[in-house]
């Protein structure tokens, strides 16, 4: 903990470092043309030739570079990834979906005033992974869960606790189908298979995440050609936050049996799969762009 809290600390001195000594490099400043119809100063205008598209480990974006001087630049990026899955099977219908918009400011520094440059910034990261899961009703056609039908689904759900390490519930279980003669009520109304249960899950990120790496491009924003950029590095996120959501009348039901144990484990749960996911706190970046000056 204490080697992480030092890493994180050296990339952000590294990134105040940058910021403050980059503007005194400004004897060789880029030429930026003044446009008279433009209220904004010629330094904050937006040049197209220093917009540059890219593909990066968080998704797809643009790059936006400005160098203050031969060893000093600052660059902005912006980055989309989506994906999302849907899966049925047997009984259980279960979808998964991910939306991530990353965004950073790094520091270039150029020790060569050549190619090769050491960067270090920040990443700020919005967006979450996301997934449920359910019975559904397609096999039964919406009808309400008969005692067969039942007796079934309580054998399969000991079987999956025996598998996953909470063997405590299965005999209950086990017991309840070999006896059980009623169909699927609650409070005496009859229940769907998909009433049963909604299990749902939420990861998300830190908002902001230190990075720090190397890489090369063209030395001149403004240069007629071919224009790349291509950079490696790592940025720590950090601890992500899970969410964990249960309802529907089963749950409902063994919410009410076991009181607030059932709650306390479902905290330890979400607990202990924040300290699994925090063991890939560091994630590598690579991108690369390129485009074509005329």
């Amino acid at each position: 903990m204490g080697r992480a809290a030092t890493i994180c600390k050296g990339i952000f001195a590294g990134c105040i470092l940058l910021g403050v000594t980059a503007p005194g490099f400004a004897a060789d400043v880029f030429y930026l043309p003044d446009y008279p119809w433009s209220p904004a100063p010629s330094y904050l205008a937006v040049d197209s030739n220093r917009l540059l598209p890219k593909f990066s480990t968080f998704g797809k974006g643009m790059e936006y570079r400005y160098y203050s001087s031969t060893r000093f630049g600052v660059r902005a990026e912006s980055f989309d990834y989506q994906d999302g899955r849907d899966r049925v099977s047997d009984t259980v219908q279960s979808q998964w979906r991910m939306k991530m918009h990353s965004t950073s400011l790094l520091f270039d520094w150029f020790p060569f005033e050549g190619r090769f440059h050491a960067s270090t910034g920040l990443y700020f990261n919005r967006g979450e992974l996301s997934g449920s899961a359910q019975y559904r009703d397609a096999d039964f056609g919406g009808a309400s869960v008969s005692a067969r039908q039942l007796n079934d689904l309580a054998q399969e759900a000991a079987r999956q606790l025996r598998q996953t390490g909470y063997r405590e519930y299965a005999p209950r279980l086990d017991q309840f189908a070999a006896t059980n003669t009623q169909s699927l009520t609650v409070d005496g109304r009859s229940v769907t298979l998909r009433d049963l249960a909604l299990a749902s899950a939420r990861v998300r990120l830190p908002p902001y995440a230190p990075y720090l790496g190397i890489g090369w491009r063209n030395p001149d924003g403004k240069s007629v050609g071919l224009a790349y950029s291509i950079d490696m590095g790592v940025v720590h996120l950090g601890r992500p936050r899970v969410d964990y959501s249960l309802s529907g009348s089963l749950v409902d039901a063994a919410r009410s049996y076991y009181g607030p144990a059932f709650d306390e484990r479902i905290t330890q749960e979400q607990r202990q799969a924040e300290e699994d996911l925090s063991k890939y706190r560091y994630y590598p970046v690579v991108s690369v762009g390129f485009a074509y000056r005329f």
